[in-house]
């Protein structure tokens, strides 16, 4: 089914908040370095979400107890972005690839971790906030209660 809101079409597989995010990634897939895309609806824009697991599992420590999990990055696909750019910002594919390393200095990376168990359940959520050295501070993290 496709909705047209005031002359916008909305895709099927669309997200219209980014707190919600956490609930359609959840859907997976979860076998290592899987990658799935969800369109993200703020205001007038739509964009995709990129999302990667993790190679590997691993153990998870919140105060309800410690789980198996994957790690899952969700990341703004750069061109879906400069999509959104008034006509006449027109620029060519090979620019997109170039323009997501630079511009992911700027975005702090998020990480979702789901449990292992079915049906997946987010179990943890953190923003990491990129620094001028190579390594990332934590500025956000919240535990999911069950």
């Amino acid at each position: 089914m496709k909705m047209n809101y005031e002359e916008l079409d909305i895709p099927p597989n669309c997200c219209t908040s980014l707190s919600a995010l956490v609930l359609y990634l959840r859907a997976g897939p979860f076998t290592p370095k899987s990658t799935a895309s969800v369109n993200v609806m703020l205001v007038d824009m739509l964009f995709v979400i990129n999302s990667t697991t993790s190679k590997e599992n691993g153990s998870v420590t919140v105060p309800s107890g410690t789980f198996e999990c994957y790690k899952v990055e969700p990341t703004p696909d750069i061109a879906s972005l400069m999509d959104q750019l008034p006509a006449g910002f027109n620029f060519p594919q090979a620019f997109y690839t170039l323009a997501q390393r630079p511009a992911s200095r700027f975005i702090p990376s998020i990480y979702y971790w789901y449990s292992v168990d079915e049906p997946p359940v987010p179990i943890m959520y953190e923003c990491v906030e990129h620094s001028s050295s190579s390594v990332g501070e934590a500025i956000n993290r919240r535990t999911y209660q069950h």
